[in-house]
């Protein structure tokens, strides 16, 4: 049980802020979904493609990994959650 439990707080921890992961753990019945208002942001890099047509992919890597961290770790800092990535989208 206890290593469910650590795997699911793991699992919790990349898409969640410590705070909302502590309230998931306390009250599980969060996940079980209700209607609520949100907001959403969608994210894109304008140009990317552009952008990095003239750069290695190793220096292209770094700079998507960067800057998605540092979007994802403002999302995270706001009790957002981070449903996904994709290319050089956060959703």
């Amino acid at each position: 049980a206890q290593m469910k439990h650590e795997a699911l707080a793991t699992t919790y921890q990349q898409f969640f802020s410590p705070k909302v992961t502590e309230a998931i753990r306390k009250t599980p019945h969060l996940l079980n979904g209700e209607i609520v208002d949100i907001s959403v942001l969608f994210c894109d890099i304008r140009g990317f493609s552009l952008l990095t047509d003239n750069t290695s992919a190793r220096d292209a890597m770094k700079w998507i990994n960067a800057t998605l961290s540092e979007l994802s770790s403002i999302v995270l800092a706001s009790d957002g959650v981070l449903v996904d990535y994709v290319g050089d989208e956060l959703f």
